[in-house]
């Protein structure tokens, strides 16, 4: 019989201390400079928590995931800080547990959290899986952390197809591509995929980092890919950081350049898109565009619908909408009194401080993305903005988000 597992030493009060950090580097890929390093935890030595999958799975098990995610956050800082006096050079690249992010910091390292990202330039890596924890939730913890100075990333950008979804959402500063796609390159490439990542870093200037470097063909299909970045063990392995690793000559420019104030889009959109006087069919009709273009792509696209007037759905709209939710990357669909009993649902959420009587349906993806909102004006009529600039539809559904429940 194996031996019975002890709770983790974790209070919070010595929670660092049982951590021990490595850090790999991210690199240029033409240079080879180093531009940043990833925090990587590790367990005590020898205990069961050794490995990060253990560590983390057994602070879940006794409910104290907050404790460790953020002691690790600060194990990290502290490392840095310990290194050098001065502001290092490069960006310190943070992990952080989809379940806990946003979470309040622990009071006993908030001092250390708030001057550690004063004194280093953070970037925040967040995953796909933190939209299954509430996109609310996801979004308010993005502009916490751009409000502290610190750069976001999306990592293992296209190890599924929500994760392109999310590129528009919260506008990362740097992009993670999953490893696999630099042997997909190779291979059955998912076009798809690559063209929405080249479409964003186009449009926001990102950065792209390749990561799972492992060879010389692999750093090749990284340049391929576009990647200015790449992490791996072609570069080198995870390592105690040491003060040779930081320089401090120049300033990495960590700016936090998407930092956003509230959007309120949907009560601005009248002032830069014609307003056209509708009748109930066309607005109808136009619901049932955006059902069907949802639908090409759905892994990759965001739905979103505010339906005052149930009877507005499109023919079959409502009786396929589970499963529409089902392959989307995220479908929130709310609706007035009438709707049809079999309507109610997980994907069903209620939104706050939404016009009353407006319709509005946001559609956002790669391929397609437009938002309309449409005021009842009397009489079967409607007063109708429409605006397909992607910049204007990535705030309306940041915006309908935002007051979701």
């Amino acid at each position: 019989m194996s031996a019975e597992v002890q709770p983790l030493p974790l209070l919070r009060s010595t929670a660092t201390a049982i951590l021990s950090m490595l850090f790999q580097p991210i690199v240029d890929l033409q240079t080879e400079e180093v531009i940043g390093y990833e925090a990587l935890a590790r367990g005590p030595l020898g205990s069961p928590w050794e490995r990060p999958p253990e560590l983390f799975a057994q602070a879940r098990l006794e409910g104290r995931l907050r404790e460790m995610d953020w002691a690790c956050r600060v194990a990290a800082l502290r490392d840095v800080r310990a290194c050098s006096p001065r502001r290092p050079a490069w960006r310190l690249f943070l992990n952080t547990e989809p379940e806990v992010l946003g979470s309040s910091c622990p009071e006993d390292l908030l001092a250390d959290w708030v001057d550690g990202t004063d004194e280093v330039s953070v970037v925040v890596e967040v995953t796909e899986r933190a939209l299954s924890h509430g996109p609310r939730r996801l979004l308010a913890a993005v502009d916490e952390l751009r409000h502290l100075g610190c750069e976001i990333a999306l990592d293992d950008v296209g190890a599924n197809e929500a994760s392109v979804a999310l590129l528009p959402l919260i506008e990362p500063d740097v992009v993670k591509l999953d490893a696999p796609l630099l042997r997909a390159a190779r291979g059955a490439m998912p076009m798809a995929t690559l063209r929405a990542v080249e479409r964003y870093l186009e449009r926001s200037g990102a950065t792209l980092v390749a990561e799972g470097i492992e060879t010389e063909q692999d750093r090749a299909a990284a340049a391929a890919l576009g990647a200015q970045w790449g992490q791996g063990y072609l570069f080198a392995r995870p390592r105690l950081l040491s003060a040779g690793d930081v320089r401090v000559e120049r300033d990495p420019g960590c700016t936090a350049s998407r930092r956003r104030g509230p959007d309120d889009v949907l009560r601005r959109l009248d002032a830069d898109v014609p307003r056209v006087v509708v009748d109930r069919l066309w607005v109808r009709d136009h619901l049932a565009g955006f059902a069907q273009a949802a639908v090409v792509d759905a892994g990759m696209n965001v739905l979103l619908m505010h339906l005052p007037d149930p009877s507005l759905a499109p023919e079959g709209f409502l009786r396929d909408l589970p499963v529409l939710q089902r392959e989307a990357a995220l479908s929130v669909v709310v609706l007035g009194d009438g709707a049809p009993a079999a309507c109610s649902g997980r994907h069903l959420v209620p939104v706050r401080d939404v016009s009353g009587d407006d319709v509005v349906a946001v559609l956002l993806g790669p391929a397609v993305s437009q938002v309309m909102v449409a005021t009842p004006a009397g009489a079967d009529r409607y007063d109708v903005i429409v605006s397909d600039r992607g910049d204007v539809v990535a705030a309306a559904a940041r915006e309908l988000l935002a007051r979701s429940g």
